[in-house]
């Protein structure tokens, strides 16, 4: 047997194994301090992903019942509020009966005969919703679609009535307030007969009433951002549901942006941030058209 062999026969000192365990240690301490770094990294990079995929689901949404919309019912002029109230549109067909919900006497027509409470839920403007944004909530009549203490002071003529800066938000029973069943000295419904109904039947089809205004709203509760939606044939426009479509919600400001000579429909800016797990913010803004289709 060589030396060489019995040398290789003799195995490792004490030494050179603790020298390997040293090394191996050391290589292993730093193996885990760059999978630790790693998942930090992974942790932030989820948590900002998870913040910017909750406020754009809730953007999107909002975005999307502006485009759908037949009116914009809160806010109506250019102070940020945290809700977004809309008037559901002419082409929704949630229950797909093959009419649009808006067409509740499944006439042809869309929202054309709201009662003096226009969303028909026994409350001054929208119930549970700070119309006007007073910090007061359904104060008042409920004919006064606006709250604003008066009643049924704007008509669907397409004027700022009441000088408040807000037009056709406050319609009667009579919606164009002519004391006639739909417009005065017009065969509304093709029947060859004018004004043969109550003045307060705006389409003539001997319905006085049928169509109020069913609102999709979105507010802040909270931290929560919840949608509100009415239910499939409702009853009255108390017939609704809700549910929370953003969570840690910090801020929601909509605006309704000032409406030009010469522009086609209002136009509505929405911002919505959104608190990561970290404490950073989220923010994302976006703009639509009301009844821009989408």
């Amino acid at each position: 047997m060589t030396l060489h062999r019995r040398r290789i026969e003799r195995g490792f000192t004490l030494i050179e194994l603790m020298l390997s365990v040293a090394i191996g240690a050391a290589l292993l301490m730093g193996l885990g301090y760059v999978v630790t770094q790693g998942l930090d990294v992974w942790r932030v990079q989820k948590n900002q992903t998870d913040a910017q995929q909750n406020a754009s689901f809730a953007l999107a949404r909002m975005i999307d019942a502006v485009r759908d919309a037949e009116r914009l019912l809160v806010p109506q002029n250019a102070t940020p509020r945290n809700v977004l109230a809309l008037v559901i549109g002419p082409y929704v067909d949630a229950n797909g009966d093959g009419f649009a919900d808006a067409d509740k006497d499944q006439d042809g027509l869309t929202n054309e005969d709201p009662p003096a409470d226009a969303t028909n839920d026994g409350a001054a403007g929208i119930v549970g919703i700070d119309d006007d944004g007073d910090a007061l909530t359904d104060e008042g009549d409920p004919a006064d679609d606006d709250e604003d203490g008066l009643i049924d002071e704007d008509p669907l003529d397409g004027i700022d009535n009441d000088g408040d800066g807000l037009i056709d938000e406050d319609p009667p029973a009579d919606a164009n307030n002519d004391g006639q069943s739909g417009v005065a000295g017009v065969d509304d419904d093709g029947d060859s007969f004018t004004d043969e109904s109550a003045s307060a039947d705006d389409d003539e089809d001997g319905i006085a009433d049928d169509d109020w205004w069913d609102p999709v709203v979105f507010y802040l509760s909270g931290t929560n951002l919840i949608e509100r939606l009415p239910n499939l044939n409702p009853a009255s426009g108390n017939d609704y549901a809700e549910r929370t479509i953003a969570t840690q919600v910090t801020t929601l400001a909509v605006t309704a942006l000032p409406f030009n000579a010469g522009d086609r429909a209002r136009q509505v800016e929405i911002s919505i941030s959104v608190q990561q797990a970290d404490g950073s913010v989220v923010t994302l803004t976006a703009r639509a058209r009301v009844g821009g289709g989408r």
